[in-house]
């Protein structure tokens, strides 16, 4: 191999590789040999074990006896002594500096990589190396230093020192030999690996999670106990950040089985480089997700923040990937998990909005750049840059999995299959709790009676999402709608001529499947259909089931409501109780007066379309009903049947591609249409907000921008009326009433009309005075004095849409007879409007200083307010 005296050189590199990848390979799959020394004697058992005696018919080993005996020596335990001094990996300690001089001391284990546990214990540092655990922490029992003398009750102010580990506290004893220190003893008798232990020390407060009295728990076991532990300073946020945390342990634990471990724990600390680290039984968590009574949207990150962690518990840390490319499933479920859960908590309506708005980011991002969520030849942990998008799709695989197998087998979908999966995790019946992905779709299999090989290649195993375009035509003569489906794979188009892309990446060129579409009928009666996707084009025939009749205007139901309404204007009591029963549930009250109407610019059918609506043969048509697809739909219909999708299903989504649809129309109706969704409180905030939003793309010369009027109009019903009832609104003073958020669903709306506004943009880019003047109002009179809940988030929607508002979006010129940097010519008004807006925003950032806002979000904006100008040269 060489002598010594050789150099190691380049010119050695096969040798070198050859023998790294060797002890990598042993490193992975040998044993850890340590030669023992001859002081250490090596004891025999009382007893020598008898090998089985081999069958002659068997292939025998050299010099293999028919009985062999092994003899059996004890046990030899090995204690490893070592020191941690200054460790710059895996282990954090939080002490006070010049900067932050009041910071609590404390310290805590720290996901630095996954693989840091070997920076602070000697250990096989292995997710799939499980052992049960022992721990001994020695601390000071306070953390000021004490007079040997004081007596007891004199340290009533010292706060001591708690350890909060993995497993369940056995002990908490003083030392035998100072009784300035406190010895803590921890058991962890389920088998754990040690990359899912940790432990946090310092003077934390103590919070008991209460049990959940009205938990319907059947099986009459005990609830785990459940407990929050936060620095001092922190104690009155506990309660109110920790609010779900039992609802989201007996609904975890009603729907898929027992809680795997006997307690749960959540450490909140400073400096946290993530913002959370879930280990067995316990999960540490950053001091940002820390709230009050008084917080709006901190409240729901952190209820999803925590159902999450919490859901973890049982996928993540009970059970584990087999192997690397199995984690996009482990890390599905929990999430997946959650999601149910959340929908539990705020309702189905929210489940649905965020499952679609997740659906579009996918589409986004999956155009090629990404790969599939489970690649079986990658050996490696998911890369840091692709594990934020294999979280974001796995849970929608999961979730289109689960309506597939609803709709195509004899069960309940994955409600049957994830039960099973998880009792045989708690049995053992799953080997060492891993779970590969060829698995998971066997029991899925056996549960549903579904072969999901199919769906596995295509979703699983191969990436991009297919493209859909849709048209819809009646045929009057076979009394049939003729669908016309065409579908393109982007991911596939832009690998097509690169083979090495195609062989890592596996784009799909054609997803197969059923498709649920459904048709409102001209008798208001909604008719599912399902269309076989199985070529990249085609037309179907579906047929129609109501006899064919003229809808809409002429129907009984539209002129009885019509009579109705004109009653109710003329102050008929009962036709407007009646018009109440009549009515769909979005109607509007104020705009059946012909006064209203005026004042709100409402813009009415005309007859052309009234003609045309007349002679329409259904209501409106839905594509993917069911939402069974990860997959962009284009599907062209007239306006006024998104006009009536929008005002009469009641399914958040389809309500969510109405809007999507009419915004891409500007309209004078689709403007009335838009700011009618806005007013009508029926509707999901969500929504209404997504409807604000959508006016901006009737905020256009070609309406005379109606659009902007109309966002003027909506959020005047936040501030003070003016004087005059005709008073243009375009040069109109917005000064806000004093800030009342008691209705959360009015909260968001407010800030996304906020939003919309400065998103108005002349067609040089630049946004109109009035929007910026209008910005600068809201900065200068709003007042939080009375209202219960911070105005921190609102305050910042401001100021950044404000920033946004002074820079154009027009892009620059640039060419080879231009300076490099040509800037937008800024007028005498413009300068005194960018004064005046700096001027609000530090004035904010000066009261956020000596009042903080929750995180100091008001400053942070403010900061950002800066980089921006200075990114586009506009600092006065």
């Amino acid at each position: 191999m060489g002598v010594p005296s050789e150099a190691h050189d380049c010119h050695r590199h096969p040798e070198l590789k050859r023998k790294l990848y060797t002890a990598l390979q042993e490193g992975d799959e040998g044993e850890l040999a340590i030669a023992l020394p001859k002081e250490v004697p090596l004891k025999q058992s009382g007893h020598v074990s008898s090998s089985t005696v081999f069958s002659e018919a068997a292939t025998p080993e050299p010099q293999t006896p028919g009985v062999q005996s092994v003899p059996e020596f004890a046990p030899i335990t090995i204690n490893i002594v070592y020191s941690l001094r200054n460790p710059v990996d895996g282990f954090e300690f939080v002490l006070p500096t010049d900067a932050y001089p009041y910071r609590v001391p404390h310290a805590y284990t720290t996901p630095s990589s996954p693989d840091s546990a070997r920076c602070w214990v000697p250990c096989v540092d292995n997710l799939w190396e499980k052992c049960t655990w022992e721990f001994e922490f020695v601390v000071p029992r306070y953390l000021e230093e004490r007079d040997p003398g004081q007596d007891e009750e004199d340290q009533t102010d010292a706060i001591p020192t708690l350890v909060i580990c993995s497993g369940d506290l056995v002990e908490q004893v003083a030392h035998p030999y100072s009784s300035n220190k406190t010895i803590f003893l921890f058991s962890q008798t389920v088998l754990t690996s040690v990359q899912h232990i940790a432990f946090a020390a310092g003077p934390f407060h103590l919070h008991t999670i209460p049990p959940d009295n009205v938990a319907d728990d059947v099986s009459g076991a005990t609830q785990p106990l459940m407990y929050a532990f936060c620095l001092p300073g922190h104690e009155n946020l506990l309660p109110t950040t920790t609010a779900s945390l039992r609802q989201a342990m007996s609904f975890y634990s009603s729907e898929f089985g027992s809680y795997p471990f006997g307690s749960f724990k959540v450490v909140f600390v400073d400096q946290l480089p993530t913002q959370r680290l879930d280990s067995s039984t316990l999960s540490i968590v950053s001091n940002d997700m820390l709230h009050g009574d008084d917080a709006i949207e901190q409240a729901l990150e952190t209820r999803h923040t925590l159902a999450h962690a919490l859901a973890c518990q049982w996928a993540g840390i009970n059970i584990l990937p087999k192997n690397w490319s199995d984690t996009w499933l482990v890390n599905g479920l929990a999430l997946y998990i959650t999601g149910l859960f959340l929908r539990r908590l705020f309702g189905n309506n929210e489940y649905r909005f965020r499952l679609k708005k997740d659906m579009q980011r996918v589409l986004e991002l999956d155009i090629g750049a990404m790969p599939p969520i489970c690649q079986p030849q990658v050996l490696e942990p998911p890369d840091a840059a692709t594990l934020p998008f294999l979280n974001l799709k796995s849970p929608l695989v999961l979730h289109i999995l689960d309506r597939r197998l609803g709709k195509s087998g004899t069960s309940l979908g994955l409600s049957r299959v994830l039960p099973k999966l998880f009792l045989s995790a708690m049995s053992g019946e799953m080997q060492n709790n891993a779970l590969s992905t060829h698995a998971f779709l066997r029991l899925c299999r056996k549960v549903s009676g579904v072969d999901p090989r199919s769906f596995a290649e295509q979703w699983i195993y191969g990436s991009g999402c297919p493209s859909f375009g849709f048209s819809a035509t009646f045929n009057r003569k076979k009394m049939a709608v003729e669908i016309t489906m065409r579908q393109d794979a982007p991911a596939y188009k832009a690998m097509e001529n690169n083979e090495v892309s195609k062989a890592l990446m596996k784009p799909v060129p054609f997803f197969e499947g059923q498709m649920t579409i459904r048709i409102h009928e001209a008798d208001g009666t909604p008719y599912e259909h399902v269309l076989d996707i199985k070529t990249p084009f085609k037309r179907y025939e579906v047929p129609f089931n109501t006899k064919y009749k003229r809808v809409r205007r002429n129907t009984k139901r539209y002129l009885a409501r019509q009579a109705a309404a004109q009653a109710a204007a003329d102050g008929d009591a009962e036709a407007a109780e009646a018009m109440g029963m009549i009515d769909m549930g979005f109607g509007l009250e104020i705009w059946e007066k012909e006064q209203e109407r005026e004042n709100w610019k409402v813009a009415d059918w005309t007859e052309e379309d009234e003609g045309t609506m007349s002679g329409a043969t259904y209501e409106w048509i839905r594509m993917d009903a069911d939402f069974e697809w990860i997959a962009y739909i284009k599907f062209d219909q007239p306006d006024f049947m998104w006009v009536s999708q929008l005002q009469r299903d009641r399914d958040v989504v389809a309500q969510l591609e109405a809007i999507y649809a009419l915004a891409e129309k500007p309209t004078a109706i689709v403007s009335s249409t838009l700011t009618k969704t806005v007013l009508v409180s029926n509707y999901f905030f969500r929504i209404r907000s997504e409807a604000a939003l959508a006016l901006v793309s009737c905020a256009i010369r070609k309406l005379d921008f109606l659009g902007l009027f109309h966002l003027f109009k909506l959020f005047l019903r936040y501030c003070y009326d003016p004087e005059d009832a005709n008073q243009d609104l375009f040069v109109h003073t917005y000064v806000p009433k004093p800030n009342e958020f008691s209705d959360f669903g009015e909260y968001f709306v407010r800030k996304n009309l906020i939003n919309a506004i400065s998103r108005v943009r002349f067609e040089n880019g630049k946004s109109p005075s009035v929007v910026r003047q209008f910005l600068i109002d809201q900065l200068r009179y709003n007042d939080n004095t009375a209202n219960p809940y911070s105005d921190g988030y609102y305050i910042c929607t401001i100021i950044a849409a404000a920033a946004s508002a002074t820079v154009s979006i027009a892009p620059p010129e640039r060419g080879e007879l231009l300076p490099s940097e040509v800037r937008n010519e800024q007028t005498a008004e413009d300068i005194e409007l960018l004064k005046q807006s700096v001027i609000e925003v530090d004035r904010y950032r000066s009261m956020d200083r000596l009042i903080p806002s929750t995180h100091n979000c008001v400053t942070i904006a403010a900061l950002e307010v800066s980089m921006t100008s200075l990114e586009y040269n506009e600092v006065t």
